[in-house]
């Protein structure tokens, strides 16, 4: 079975315009992956994806109206087909949605060096400070904590800090959900006792602090010394916590020593199948804070071998979550959720987890992503179905000129991660029943 046909070149206006403003087309945000022989179409926008054939392909990625004899009404609902002027307003209305439009504060409050020595109560007072400004501008309706530091003397810190900012957002009627950042899957052990989290107070105190979500960096050390942590980890779960597990990988030598390891853990449904547990994979970076380097990678080299042990990961079937989505931006970007920043030891506040390593608090990314979103539309890559996954980049890249290398490489890696996602169960491709059998007359 050879490849649908696809267009030589992007469609234009002109060509769109002559199809019939009622007649059904393909989405022009359609992508067909070759799969087990088969096909798979996907919509960028919707990221809904069904099983076709050839021919059906074909028609849902080449611009001409889509075959009488089709399923219509499974493809309008996975929005697959639309007509040609409703699927470019809603694809302009998408793309220029932007992902931090929703009213939620987010706070990543850093936890301070000994050499500060700043109070809890003066860091909850900065924290109270943002929210009070954020609610009297109507600007806000949730607030999202996030705080770094599991054990010792900051997770007691972290601990008074919480109480007093969720007292704070209880008197203003906002919801708060609070997330703790730990650096290494063995923090969940103090995590995951009664009192952790309230330090040395008593169990109506550890109540009262404890966290509604945990972050841990794992970097794999072997089922010996990794196995009570992740029966902490289960116990967090059990209780009804949210818990996010990134996988930190030094190299693919060092993950595939662990593999056969891996590959069993992920049999244990309630570790890797549960609703409450993300799971990803990042790169360790000596250079940069672990809450840095979780999210960001720009260079080019660093991207790809995310990619490599991504697919690794999947091969063993373990659930990562997807690496792109239109819309958004690596999960823990500040720029997926508003009035976002960081909140540094001094009181700083920054816009951009990359500037915490860097110091330099000059960059504007909710401005520069506009800006290149707005560049895009405006040139040829308006008509690429994979725009909604380029424009998810760090808006510290620059907009790819279309057919550099730059851009060939972000549609090779959406198409990757589309597959990956498809193979493996994350995003369900619906079957659809074939074309009635005319060809062979035509």
């Amino acid at each position: 079975m050879g490849p649908p046909a696809q267009p030589s070149s992007p469609r234009s206006p002109q060509a769109s315009s002559q199809v019939s403003r009622e007649a059904l087309v393909g989405s022009r945000w359609n992508l067909a992956l070759a799969m087990d022989g088969g096909w798979v179409v996907v919509n960028s926008l919707t990221m809904r994806a069904a099983k076709v054939d050839a021919e059906l392909a074909a028609a849902l990625t080449g611009g001409a109206p889509v075959p009488a004899d089709a399923a219509l009404a499974p493809l309008q609902r996975l929005g697959l087909v639309a007509t040609a002027e409703d699927d470019e307003r809603r694809g302009v209305a998408a793309l220029t949605a932007r992902g931090w439009a929703q009213p939620v504060l987010d706070l990543f409050a850093l936890g301070p060096v000994s050499t500060l020595g700043r109070p809890a109560a003066r860091q909850a007072a900065q924290i109270i400070d943002s929210i009070t400004r954020a609610q009297e501008a109507h600007a806000i309706a949730t607030v999202k904590l996030r705080l770094c530091g599991a054990t010792g003397s900051l997770a007691r810190r972290n601990a008074e800090v919480l109480t007093l900012v969720r007292a704070a957002c209880r008197a203003r009627g906002l919801q708060l959900i609070s997330l703790l950042m730990a650096d290494e899957l063995q923090d969940a052990l103090a995590c995951a006792a009664p009192d952790a989290s309230a330090g040395s107070a008593g169990g109506e105190r550890a109540n009262e602090a404890m966290f509604d979500a945990f972050f841990f960096r794992w970097r794999l050390a072997g089922p010996e010394r990794d196995a009570a942590a992740l029966d902490a980890v289960r116990g967090l779960i059990s209780r009804g916590k949210l818990v996010a597990l990134q996988l930190a990988v030094r190299d693919l030598a060092a993950l595939r020593a662990q593999q056969d390891w891996l590959r069993a853990l992920a049999t244990d449904r309630a570790l890797m199948r549960s609703p409450n547990v993300a799971w990803d994979v990042g790169l360790e970076d000596a250079a940069r804070p672990f809450f840095v380097a979780s999210v960001c990678h720009r260079d080019p080299a660093s991207v790809d071998a995310l990619a490599e042990a991504r697919e690794l990961l999947t091969a063993l079937g373990v659930p990562l979550r997807p690496a792109l989505a239109p819309f958004q931006f690596h999960q823990g970007c500040p720029l997926l959720l508003p009035q976002a920043h960081i909140l540094l030891p001094s009181g700083q506040r920054l816009l951009c987890n990359d500037d915490v390593g860097s110091g330099d608090a000059g960059f504007a990314p909710r401005q520069a992503s506009e800006a290149r979103c707005a560049q895009q539309l405006e040139a040829a890559c308006a008509r690429c179905a994979a725009l909604p996954f380029c424009l998810s980049r760090c808006p510290k890249h620059p907009a790819p000129t279309p057919g550099d290398a730059e851009c060939e490489r972000v549609k090779t890696r959406a198409r990757s991660e589309l597959v990956r996602l498809v193979a493996c169960g994350q995003l369900p491709a619906e079957p659809l029943e074939p074309l009635e059998p005319r060809r062979s007359a035509s």
